[in-house]
């Protein structure tokens, strides 16, 4: 499933990411962070500065293939090929975690940017588990490889 997926993947590129992210990957943390408090009530902006985020934390990692697998799940982190939607107060808690996570990989602390992230991606399975339960059972679809 996504959340697995992700459960797998980035926690590892936080870690990575703050051992490894340059400034200019680190302002752009900042501004996706920024832009999504600023727009809680525009969905459309907010989804897409926490691909921004997830995007730019995956690329600080170093590790090209983490861009590539991150690039992979972007279309569907967000929910909308699920039909998920986030209401208001779970864009707010997303925002608050981003910041977490933005804030150990700019203090260069590979063990709290892993536990941020860690701490993220269970709020994402609580609730998807909550609210989304089909999603979670959703494997992925990578399509005809033939």
């Amino acid at each position: 499933t996504v959340v697995e997926a992700r459960t797998a993947l980035e926690p590892m590129m936080a870690k990575l990411a703050a051992e490894r992210i340059d400034e200019e990957q680190l302002a752009t943390l900042k501004y996706s962070v920024d832009h999504m408090r600023e727009n809680l009530h525009d969905e459309e902006i907010f989804v897409e500065m926490s691909r921004v985020f997830h995007d730019t934390v995956a690329k600080s990692s170093g590790n090209v293939l983490f861009g590539y697998l991150i690039h992979a799940l972007l279309d569907i982190l967000d929910g909308s090929v699920m039909g998920m939607e986030y209401q208001e107060k779970h864009r707010r808690a997303t925002a608050d975690i981003h910041e977490k996570i933005y804030l150990a990989v700019a203090d260069r602390d590979p063990d709290a940017a892993l536990a941020a992230m860690e701490e993220h991606i269970a709020g994402i399975w609580r609730y998807e588990e909550k609210h989304y339960p089909e999603a979670l059972e959703t494997p992925i679809a990578w399509g005809n490889r033939g």
